[in-house]
């Protein structure tokens, strides 16, 4: 196995993972599907110790870890991979609700919602929705 496979297999939040140089720099590049600042330092700090007791590189690089990005579009098949997650879905190109994904049914699904200050279920159904996007709170 390589020490990319290696890696892959230990850390199941890995997506991509290759060698970058930019200029005279080296990086290992590691894409995660990650969202928070939070859970990519604590994922960054076990990918490094992991690194410093199993891998012994002659040439100096560069850490650097990321996450796909809260841009990507969510698809509704997986939606379940989402539960507790914070969601935008768009009805169209104007309209959208904000809210956290807390069940996913056969034709719906339902969302914890903040509305003006009063925490509301909403039951949200599948063919009205038009884009599925992470919401990141800060």
């Amino acid at each position: 196995m390589t020490l990319f496979d290696n890696i892959k297999e230990k850390f199941h939040e890995i997506l991509d993972i290759y060698f970058e140089k930019e200029g005279n720099l080296n990086f290992l590049r590691i894409k995660t599907n990650l969202t928070t600042l939070v859970e990519i330092e604590k994922l960054s700090k076990k990918i490094s110790d992991y690194l410093d007791e199993n891998y012994d590189s002659k040439e100096e690089y560069y850490l650097d870890i990321f996450s796909k990005g809260a841009e990507q579009e969510i698809l509704l098949k997986n939606l379940n991979d989402f539960i507790n997650t914070d969601l935008q879905i768009w009805f169209n190109s104007q309209d959208f609700i904000l809210g956290k994904l807390i069940e996913v049914k056969e034709k719906s699904f339902i969302l914890q919602v903040n509305k003006k200050g009063r925490i509301t279920k909403e039951e949200v159904e599948n063919e009205k929705v038009h884009l599925i996007k992470n919401y990141i709170k800060f």
